[in-house]
């Protein structure tokens, strides 16, 4: 079972507890750290409706600043419980970052530079709406990201050429991706 989609296929009997219950099959559950402690409340839902079935729990995406409260205080408070947890996977954000070469792939863009599109991450997306002055402070805290602009900003185009992001777009006619310097 996926944390998150848990409950998808419910009204066909075919959730993920349904289908542990009825099949009586071991069920493994991986939750999404979540700081207000949702995923707590996901892991005891599963324990109390799959019981001796759940063989336990992994923590993905846990960022840095959240590891030692989930260790001090959730595991032992989740382990009282009768639930292990077999694994923490710390979050990184380059495991959900997307090629520039995925990116062109899906938007029919062009490469603009001479970068290989492959080797470029895209972790995020800043939005180009802004003026110049604004802009330029946003765009420095843009590392990994890609920019999207109007097509008549060559302003903000240029701007962010200067700034650590990934990659820059027009979203006139058609689409165009720069490759920034990261």
């Amino acid at each position: 079972m996926v944390g998150g989609s848990i409950y998808e296929g419910a009204f066909l009997g075919l959730s993920g507890f349904q289908v542990a219950q009825n099949w009586d099959v071991p069920a493994l559950l991986i939750a999404v750290y979540d700081e207000s402690l949702r995923s707590l409340d996901l892991v005891l839902d599963a324990w109390y409706r799959l019981g001796d079935r759940l063989l336990g729990v992994v923590v993905n995406k846990v960022p840095a600043h959240g590891r030692q409260v989930l260790l001090e205080e959730v595991v032992p408070f989740t382990e009282r419980k009768g639930v292990k947890t077999l694994g923490i996977i710390a979050q990184d954000s380059k495991l959900q970052a997307l090629s520039l070469e995925e990116i062109l792939g899906i938007t029919g863009g062009e490469l603009l530079t001479t970068s290989p599109a492959g080797e470029v991450r895209v972790e995020g997306f800043l939005l180009g709406s802004m003026g110049l002055e604004a802009a330029v402070p946003y765009f420095r805290n843009g590392k990994g990201k890609a920019l999207i602009a109007p097509a008549d900003r060559a302003d903000l185009m240029l701007a962010a050429l200067e700034c650590p992001i990934s990659a820059n777009n027009s979203d006139g006619g058609s689409f165009s991706l720069g490759v920034c310097r990261s």
